[in-house]
């Protein structure tokens, strides 16, 4: 791999907003300590032999010494702002925005939406930016602006991102608005795959609570143009069984231990894709 992304394992919101940059410079994304790199990362980038290590996010999350450790395996890029929403939009400016005039928006502070996003944004190079419930940033705004931006997709129901943030939108001239979204993280989920896919094989499943396994994958998902579908740990919500009943599929992933999915659980996925 060219590029290799890190970020903090233990802080997943840098990571998140980060599946575009992957279209741009293709490469996977590991998750590493705050000080020290183990034994398996050091393996893997040995292997990997990446001419630049891409850091997402600031210092607090991936301090000035692991930054120093990094730069003996690769050239080493850091990209990140002040905070989470403003580390989205160096993200953002980093893709092909300028050209595709696209962008979708997530609450920054709720990972589902993020997640449940990610292959699409990995795979059309399409920007993810972070706001807060109820209120865009002026950078967001700005940013938005400047680049001409022309289409925002709103990912997550009125919960997670409010109706004013719509009006916000609307106010600064975006020509096109739109929402996915479904009763529960799950189902919008399935809204996402439904409006962006065509074919599910591959397709990935992943716990929608404990983000760290979906997250790793999401370079991958983008390269295979392979949705990913978040479900809890031990059962299939109905809704979900209900959607992919009938559809052909043949090659599926469950990501993570059993911890994350239990063995039970991923009989209920065989089941479900096989009736």
């Amino acid at each position: 791999a060219d590029y290799v992304y890190v970020t903090n394992q233990n802080s997943f919101a840098d990571g998140l907003s980060m599946g575009s940059l992957t279209k741009v410079q293709n490469g996977p994304l590991l998750l590493i300590p705050n000080h020290n790199l183990t034994v398996d990362t050091k393996v893997t980038l040995n292997k990997l032999q990446p001419k630049k290590i891409i850091i997402i996010g600031g210092e607090s999350t991936i301090g000035k010494s692991l930054e120093n450790q990094l730069k003996s395996y690769a050239e080493v890029e850091r990209v990140s702002g002040k905070n989470r929403i403003e580390t989205s939009l160096e993200i953002a400016r980093k893709t092909d925005i300028a050209n595709k005039k696209e962008v979708f928006l997530v609450n920054g502070f709720i990972e589902a939406d993020s997640i449940n996003i990610v292959s699409v944004s990995s795979r059309d190079g399409i920007p993810v930016i972070f706001t807060a419930k109820d209120k865009m940033s002026a950078s967001a705004k700005n940013m938005l602006k400047s680049y001409g931006v022309n289409k925002v997709t709103l990912v997550g129901g009125y919960t997670t991102v409010s109706p004013s943030v719509e009006n916000e939108l609307k106010s600064i001239g975006i020509k096109e608005v739109k929402r996915l979204s479904g009763k529960d993280r799950f189902m919008t989920g399935t809204k996402v795959n439904e409006n962006y896919f065509e074919e599910y094989n591959p397709i990935f499943f992943a716990n929608g609570y404990n983000v760290a396994d979906a997250l790793s994958i999401g370079p991958v998902l983008g390269k295979l143009n392979a949705p990913l579908q978040i479900i809890p740990q031990n059962y299939v919500p109905e809704g979900i069984k209900s959607y992919y009943s009938g559809k052909t599929i043949s090659d599926f992933y469950i990501l993570g231990g059993s911890n994350s999915i239990t063995v039970e659980n991923s009989y209920n996925i065989f089941d479900m894709i096989t009736k």
